[in-house]
């Protein structure tokens, strides 16, 4: 999971505070 996330933050765009917020949601769902 944590690959994953790492993964869609690599190509975002976004800042990364951002990609981290949407990377906790995603751990969180998960």
């Amino acid at each position: 999971i944590y690959i994953t996330c790492h993964l869609k933050v690599t190509p975002a765009t976004q800042t990364p505070d951002e990609v981290n917020k949407a990377c906790s949601y995603n751990r969180t769902s998960t």
